[in-house]
């Protein structure tokens, strides 16, 4: 008979502070009909507040190399849109724990129908998948490759300030499955200003 090992740690907090920093040194786009092509070379530089023996972080205390290639098809004369991005996160390094996060595959979606004025309604979720193991002497836990698939509505808003284009994105999500990770639901908004 195997015996389980299982390590649970609990506690709560607040923390506010920078997270890392996403550079995009690259981008390509095509346009294709009612298909549009982004890929873009991207690197997450480490410059997040992190502590080691702090149970929140806005940073991840590591770099990492992120592809993406993100494909959307827009029907312009009824508004349906259906959006896909793929992504693949080359984690490097946290030195402060001795631990490498293996490899991440990471797919988004939006389903959704542009309405009049800027705004879009819609589903919206990704799908999360570690493809090789985490490694390092800090890695007690062996491999703990992770798991997680979320679905959840989505509002859009895009227009402009002036001659200045705006964006806006909000997200909920609800964590339908998940494994090695943490569970539950989280709230997305972004904001994006053109100068």
């Amino acid at each position: 008979m195997e015996s389980a090992n299982i390590i649970s740690r609990t506690g709560e907090g607040d923390f506010t502070a920078v997270g890392d920093m996403f550079f995009s040194p690259i981008m390509l786009g095509w346009h294709l009909g009612q298909f549009h092509i982004l890929a873009s070379g991207n690197v997450v530089v480490p410059v997040g507040a992190y502590n080691s023996d702090r149970i929140l972080n806005t940073g991840l205390n590591r770099w990492a190399i992120l592809p993406i290639v993100a494909v959307t098809w827009l029907q312009p004369k009824y508004g349906q849109e259906c959006s896909v991005t793929l992504g693949y996160n080359i984690n490097l390094r946290n030195y402060a724990t001795k631990y490498t996060t293996g490899h991440e595959l990471t797919t988004e979606f939006f389903l959704g129908q542009h309405l009049p004025k800027g705004f879009a309604l819609g589903l919206a979720g990704y799908f999360y998948q570690q493809v090789t193991g985490d490694s390092g002497a800090g890695a007690g836990l062996g491999a703990f490759m992770g798991q997680a698939l979320a679905i959840g509505p989505c509002v859009t808003y895009s227009g402009k300030i002036g001659k200045h284009a705006i964006g806006v994105n909000l997200r909920y999500y609800n964590e339908l499955t998940v494994t090695n990770r943490l569970h539950g639901q989280s709230f997305f908004g972004t904001l994006s200003f053109g100068f």
